[in-house]
């Protein structure tokens, strides 16, 4: 039992094979341990080495998706007190028990885990082999000599936490357990462990050169060499990126053994400040990636192919793997799908910040320094760069993230040179340490700039990157950006505009690609669902799509925005083709006008032949005479999937108001009375043509998107502007028209003098609002009116930015045109976000008409307003989209002014 205490002492592993490469043996014999005997204990027991479990686990998965444990979701803060290198609370461990049959003594037998989380400790038949951490990294352990022929057993103990958990305080759901591939390989006596490809291009010429640590037999484009050390030249060489990702198929033959692997052919290289791909200054349009799906940290083949085939659909070529080494066949798949991959080592300890209990940032940089942690910060990066470091995918490095920086990031950093000179290295700490002054943040520190290729920030302001731009002498890349929580990327517009202007600006990666969550039937779960005592909340869930994979309205939007193609009106229409090395002859391009929403008659459009980064003029019909709205709309398609849309406004009409109608203001019991619309005595509508109005109020805030979450604890809620009313002052009457007067307030301030007023016209009631806005008020979410009605009021029509959810700074999927909506309660009305939120709304709109079974509402806008018809009023949102009441007697439609 004293071999049980690795676990508390500063041992990175005990007799793991040296790390290697990861391939494929086409003739593989390999055994899967798929299913175990297990037992959980909340801490460490005696029985860990005797047991014999009764209970069974399915190997890959999280113990705490079958029961066991309990789920917690933290961000920052470590899960246990922090006091390194020590566990200072009950650490819960599991044992894995399998029999394992050998019939042929005379090979070797590798046992492979691919992932454990946090360390694992293996016995073969009671016998100790070996310890490993390190949770999201490969541990192979030769357990050959500690077998006998038949049936042999395996027991694997895994910790939750150990020493090293103070590096792996990754934001997500905390999980334990064997969450990766565990096998065995078998092996003949004599093999290869370990090889190197390095590769590049010049002159169209190929150069493959070819390390291994056995004299193999190497068939690469139709050629075979034998050696140890082998070179080969591809005269005509196809380059590899991630437009075209094409890869040579290599042979490796050794002692009856086949590996295949693949070679692809690219130049990374940086020019003052400029990221090269095969001399290109190409632009990541990535995203931050998990391994996070319903089953856990568990992905299948066939979960990585999904996830890589919905980016390459929308437009994302890059994953940043956050925070640490993924699944290891992402990279193989990333290089046949064509993705870029920036790979993290598996370090991440914001939770320092926390030392005293608060958040210091003065502490950050303890862990990034103390010898104690040096010898692993540069173990991780070993483990990630040399089971990587043949594929071609992979174009940068990352030492980890927000981690703080100190010496041990330096010396890991020149490590991963020596293992790898051909990539350059990132690291998000990359700049000026404890400087709240924006403007020193790019007067990078002196000690990261030779072993630091590229300048690293996240969510930077716009104004940031346009301080910084032509003063860096290093390329610069947005390694977190854009937030997708909840109702998000409203920025990504802007953020793409900037990037664009400067080649120095490498691009980005969106956090994130994926909700976390854990799914329960049809409930959505988030941290503190759990009895998790130290939570962060529906923090977790930030991604562009859900733990399912249902797409979030977002991501219609980044879609548009990284898409590489775009329509440019300069006199003429061009149209610019973004790529760096292909072209877009393999793109279906049309156009078609629409007059007041009705499409017109759709034509094709020539794009073949447009060079990388140039455009070409193409000819459009000239639209038909038309005194109403006019739009020139393109699509772009490959296969059937819309790549990119862009709409041009040729005619937009002013509106012209309706002739208003004299007619007597009755006063009644309760209000007043405009022809057939009775007004309360307050000044809001109660019936109009016998629609009962069931309320009729100012609306200035909103169900709080995710991303309002800082501000309204800034500003809103000392505001409290929640809590604001509406106080009238008097009313006035004349001959056409009725005015109330008042103020729109909350507890504490004055929000805007206010003035409604009623006139009936030809065409129904006129309702105009003038306010004047307190100055001390910064901003305001929104201002609006909110109309409640019966739900009866169920579908609608309207002319204005549809058909997605659309916003002043989230249009960009959207287009002007007329559409319908059969029920306001479907997800492509109001999308019902895990955390309920904000959600659609149609910017610039022109009129909305709400049918019923009773009478019709129609309401026509002056100017461009956004409008929101939606079966909640605010106090109506829940903080769980299954505790969300759908079957309330109620429409809200709210018309914005903004």
């Amino acid at each position: 039992t004293d071999m049980l205490d690795l676990h508390n002492k500063m041992i990175l592993s005990k007799n793991t094979l040296s790390p290697r490469n990861y391939y494929h043996i086409v003739n593989e014999n390999r055994v899967n341990l798929d299913l175990f005997n297990f037992a959980y204990f909340q801490k460490i027991d005696k029985r860990l080495l005797t047991i014999q479990p009764i209970d069974t686990i399915p190997v890959p998965s999280n113990i705490q998706m079958y029961g066991y444990d309990k789920h917690q979701y933290t961000n920052i803060r470590y899960p246990f007190p922090y006091n390194p290198p020590h566990i200072n609370q009950d650490n819960p461990c599991c044992v894995y028990v399998t029999n394992y049959d050998v019939d042929d003594i005379n090979l070797h037998h590798y046992l492979n885990i691919d992932g454990a989380d946090s360390c694992v400790y293996v016995y073969v038949n009671h016998k100790f082999v070996g310890y490993g951490t390190v949770s999201h990294c490969n541990n192979e352990f030769d357990i050959t000599n500690y077998l006998n022929i038949g049936k042999n057993e395996i027991r694997l103990i895994v910790f939750k936490w150990n020493v090293y958990s103070y590096l792996e305080d990754q934001d997500k759901f905390r999980m334990t357990g064997l969450f990766r591939d565990v096998y065995v390989l078998r092996r003949n006596i004599d093999h290869i462990h370990d090889y190197k490809i390095e590769q590049s291009y010049d002159n169209n010429v190929g150069t493959c050169h070819f390390i291994c640590d056995k004299k193999a037999k190497v068939t690469l484009n139709n050629e075979t060499k034998e050696g140890n050390d082998i070179t080969f030249k591809v005269n005509n060489v196809k380059p590899w990126s991630a437009e075209s990702p094409f890869l040579y198929r290599m042979i490796i033959e050794y002692n009856g053994e086949i590996i295949e692997d693949f070679v692809g052919f690219r130049n990374i290289s940086i020019d003052k400040n400029r990221f090269l791909l095969n001399g290109k200054p190409i632009k990541f349009k990535g995203v931050n990636r998990h391994s996070s799906t319903i089953n856990g940290y568990v992905e299948t083949i066939e979960d990585l192919v999904k996830d890589i085939e919905l980016l390459k659909k929308f437009n994302v070529n890059a994953i940043r793997t956050s925070h640490y080494p993924p699944h290891k066949e992402l990279p193989f798949l990333c290089d046949k799908y064509g993705i870029y991959l920036l790979e993290e080592a598996d370090v991440e300890c914001h939770g320092v910040w926390y030392k005293s209990g608060i958040s210091k940032y003065q502490d950050y940089n303890y862990l990034a320094r103390t010898k104690l942690y040096h010898d692993a910060i540069i173990y991780r990066n070993e483990l990630m760069v040399k089971r990587d470091i043949n594929r071609p995918s992979i174009l940068i490095w990352s030492l980890g993230n927000e981690s703080g920086w100190g010496q041990n990031f330096i010396d890991a950093a020149k490590h991963v040179k020596k293992l790898d000179n051909t990539r350059p290295i990132h690291y998000e700490r990359s700049f000026i340490e404890n400087s709240s002054n924006e403007k020193k943040y790019y007067e990078f520190a002196i000690s990261c700039k030779d072993v630091i290729d590229i300048y690293s920030r996240m969510y930077p302001t716009y104004e940031y990157m346009e301080m910084v731009k032509g003063k860096l002498d290093k390329p610069f890349i947005l390694c977190e950006y854009s937030h997708a929580m909840g109702n998000s990327c409203g920025d990504i517009d802007d953020y793409e505009k900037i990037i664009d202007s400067d080649e120095e600006f490498c691009g980005g990666f969106i956090w994130e690609l994926i909700n976390h969550s854990i799914k329960d039937g049809e409930k959505l779960l988030y941290g503190g669902d759990f009895g998790d005592i130290i939570n962060d909340k529906n923090f977790c869930m930030d991604g562009l799509v859900g733990i399912d994979r249902e797409i979030f309205p977002e991501f219609y939007d980044v879609k548009n925005v990284f898409a590489y193609i775009r329509v440019i009106k300069d006199g003429n229409y061009k149209v610019l083709n973004r790529k760096y090395f292909t072209t877009l002859d393999d793109i279906d391009a049309h156009y078609f006008y629409e007059y007041n929403g009705k499409k017109d008659e759709e034509y094709a459009l020539d794009i073949k032949g447009i060079n990388p980064q140039e455009c070409k003029e193409i000819k459009v019909k000239e639209p038909k005479p038309f005194d109403g709205l006019v739009t020139n709309n393109f699509i772009f398609k490959k296969d059937d999937n819309i790549v990119y849309t862009a709409q041009y406004i040729m005619n937009k009409p002013k509106y012209v108001e309706s002739s208003v109608i004299k007619t007597k203001i009755t006063r009644t019991k309760d209000g007043y009375r405009l022809g057939n619309t009775f007004i309360n005595s307050n000044g809001f509508i109660d019936k109009i043509n016998d629609i009962v109005v069931k309320k009729n109020y100012f609306i200035l805030t909103r169900a709080y998107i995710d991303n309002d979450a800082i501000i309204n604890d800034k500003y809103f809620s000392p505001l409290m502007i929640d809590h604001s009313f509406w106080h009238l002052d008097k009313t006035k009457t004349s001959d056409d028209s009725i005015e109330f007067i008042g103020t729109l307030s909350t507890p504490i301030v004055t929000i805007s003098h206010s003035k409604i007023t009623y006139r009936l016209t030809d065409k129904g009631v006129l309702v105009s609002i003038k306010n004047r806005i307190n100055k001390s008020i910064k901003y305001l979410l929104r201002f609006g009116i909110s109309y409640v009605v019966d739900s009866s009021y169920n579908s609608f029509d309207y002319l204005g930015y549809g058909p997605n959810e659309s916003y002043v700074d989230k249009h960009q999927a959207s287009r002007l045109s007329r559409f319908k909506v059969d029920n306001v309660k479907c997800k492509c009305n109001f999308f019902n976000y895990p955390y309920p939120q904000e959600s659609g709304s149609h910017y610039n709109s022109r009129e909305v008409n709400v049918h019923s079974t009773k009478k019709d509402l129609c309401f026509e806008f002056l100017n461009d307003y956004s409008f929101q018809i939606i079966p909640f009023e605010l106090e109506d949102f829940k903080d769980h989209a299954y505790k969300m009441d759908y079957n309330m007697d109620k429409t809200v439609i709210n018309i914005d002014y903004k």
